[in-house]
């Protein structure tokens, strides 16, 4: 088998490996004294371990109990100290603690330790994409892609029985896939809808294999550094299926050279997502890639072919039914974040390791899926690319608001529209600009989270993003977005009786009830990281059935007359009386309004 399928890792090799973040909710973990202490994962696929409520840094010791943690010789070891919620704390604890030296910053030295970074770099120096130009991932973002899936069982865990090759093909490429709770659509639906067509992959399910170890070895953590021997179950897959006749040449791409990326789902649990008391043995969800995929890269040996990148994700997800936890055929959400990765993009989260500056800056939250929206009704509806991530992929046009006159933004998801977002740039430094993109429900965007105008603040800095830091600046967030009501609390709240509040991300967008002006004197004014604000007012934001109209430089008036006489009418375009497409042309006239509902003539004052 090694003879006919032979991996090499060349020792030159350019990698880079991104994640999906650790659960964002603290969870209780019972310690071997019988008591229970509350933490949060933190970490990512390289190094992970746990903080207290109170931030203090934990590491597993061999009994599964945390233990406070300290740094020796460039690797984080659990004392023998066992770790208590603040409360519960006695003074030799508390001795400890004060003489542990352990810092975040030596933590977050670990995290970003270089593993070589591929590009992630937009098309422009600006950071922004051209529109149907690929970015730079480890797969094309334009254009028709197949890419293979490997389903792997360890020897001790094997994937569900209903977990077929004939089920993973249909949740990933099956139009209108809804087998599971909160699933609108395959992973193939999603990038469908995000390209508008101009991505269009195919999710091939090669082969179920059973690899020749459990779970724990692949899955093994060493000082917090994570899953090092993850590369013998991508090559061992890789093997199995290959003798069971699967010829990888078919998917080798010509500009790359190789298989630009290979799929697993593994059977199980991750790491990332799991509260078990044996997750840290579990694989955590990332993906992998080489930057040269002509001269780096695994080598599929007898074949002749190489593998560019992989990305490992997990069967199973957790949710609590009733209090109880329980597992379920995780959702598409995990494969379409790594996925994201593989398309070029990078992490929207805070990636560092302090968790008071993680608690007080808020990036994008679920408003991003490549923040913590992978999370969204437990993994399993994926949350819309934002306007700049779509302009970033070649999935997007951007117009540049400079005229004064009212402008009405569409929903993204319109077909046929040249334009679904518009940019505002700050004259003194180019790579800064503020994004302003629609957001009506649809499949990614669920109705309980309100519709409006997202507004996107960018800064972008090419290392940064090529380091994987984009939001890891206390006071200067590189991808951020401008709440309406001034509060960027990034997830939903519980009301008294402990359901779900939407109101805080409701209120996200603009118009809400109380701010429909974004300026220098409005709060959140519109603020730049050169000093000061910038002064592109928009004012009397407002809805008109599905579109979001404003005034921009100055109030105009009204704007478009009578667009909509019902709230649930879905606003489909307005034509001038040669059938032309003319949404945001402000100039009176008569002209011809298009909704779900017939059409009918308008008169613009």
């Amino acid at each position: 088998m090694k003879n006919f399928l032979l991996f090499c890792l060349f020792l030159l090799v350019q990698i880079s490996a991104f994640a999906i973040p650790p659960r964002p909710d603290a969870f209780t973990v019972r310690q071997a004294d019988g008591s229970e202490i509350t933490v949060y994962r933190c970490g990512n696929e390289r190094f992970s371990y746990y903080t207290t409520i109170d931030g203090l840094i934990l590491q597993r010791g061999a009994d599964r109990s945390l233990y406070y943690a300290e740094m020796k010789d460039g690797k984080l070891i659990a004392t023998k100290q066992l770790a208590h919620n603040s409360e519960e704390r006695k003074a030799p604890e508390l001795k400890l603690i004060k003489q542990l030296s352990t810092t975040s910053q030596q933590v977050d030295i670990l995290l970003s330790k270089p593993e070589h970074r591929t590009k992630m770099i937009g098309n422009d120096k600006d950071g922004l994409g051209e529109w149907g130009v690929s970015g730079y991932g480890s797969v094309s973002s334009v254009g028709k892609h197949t890419i293979p899936v490997i389903l792997v069982s360890y020897a001790d865990v094997e994937m569900g029985d209903t977990v077929t090759i004939e089920k993973v093909t249909r949740q990933l490429n099956e139009k209108g896939y809804h087998d599971e709770p909160h699933t609108n659509g395959s992973a193939r639906d999603y990038f469908l809808a995000m390209s508008q067509g101009l991505f269009d992959p195919t999710f091939e399910v090669v082969a179920k294999v059973k690899v020749s170890r459990g779970y724990a070895y692949y899955g093994k953590n060493s000082n917090g550094r994570n899953d090092v021997h993850v590369l013998d179950l991508v090559k061992e897959a890789c093997d199995l299926a290959a003798e069971q006749g699967v010829d990888f040449r078919k998917y080798v791409e010509a500009d790359k050279g190789c298989v630009p990326l290979v799929s697993i789902m593994y059977a199980g649990p991750g790491e990332a997502n799991s509260t078990d008391d044996n997750a840290d043995d579990y694989i955590w969800p990332h993906q992998w890639t080489g930057i040269d995929y002509m001269y780096s890269g695994y080598t599929i040996g007898n074949q002749g072919v190489k593998v560019g990148a992989y990305f490992v994700g997990n069967e199973l997800n957790e949710y609590k039914k009733g209090g109880v936890k329980k597992k379920r055929l995780a959702g598409i959400n995990i494969f379409v974040h790594e996925f994201g990765h593989a398309l070029g993009l990078p992490d929207g989260y805070y990636t560092g390791s302090n968790p008071a500056v993680r608690k007080r800056l808020k990036t994008m939250g679920l408003w991003d899926h490549m923040d913590i929206g992978c999370y969204l009704n437990n993994a399993a509806t994926p949350v819309a690319f934002t306007s700049y991530e779509r302009s970033y992929l070649g999935w997007l046009k951007l117009e540049e608001l400079k005229e004064e006159r009212t402008y009405a933004l569409q929903p993204f998801d319109i077909e046929g529209r040249d334009n679904t977002a518009y940019i505002i740039r700050n004259p003194k430094n180019e790579n800064e600009y503020y994004l302003f993109e629609n957001r009506q429900a649809n499949p990614y965007h669920l109705k309980e989270m309100g519709t409006g105008m997202l507004v996107l603040h960018i800064d972008y800095d090419a290392q940064a993003w090529a380091t994987n830091v984009v939001n890891n600046i206390e006071n200067h967030p590189r991808m951020a977005y401008v709440p309406a009501d001034g509060v960027r609390q990034q997830y939903y709240g519980y009301d008294p009786q402990g359901k779900k509040d939407w109101t805080p991300l409701i209120n996200d967008l603009y118009p809400n009830a109380d701010n429909n002006t974004l300026s220098i004197s409005s709060h959140p004014a519109m603020r730049v990281f050169t000093g000061g604000t910038l002064n592109r007012p928009l004012y009397n934001i407002r809805r008109q059935g599905n579109l979001i109209v404003f005034d921009f430089l100055k109030e105009q008036g009204t704007g478009i007359a009578d667009v909509t006489s019902e709230p649930a009418e879905k606003v489909l375009g307005i034509y001038d009386l040669q059938g032309r497409r003319v949404d945001d042309n402000n100039q009176p006239g008569v002209y011809i309004l298009k909704t779900d509902k017939g059409s009918r003539r308008i008169i613009r004052k």
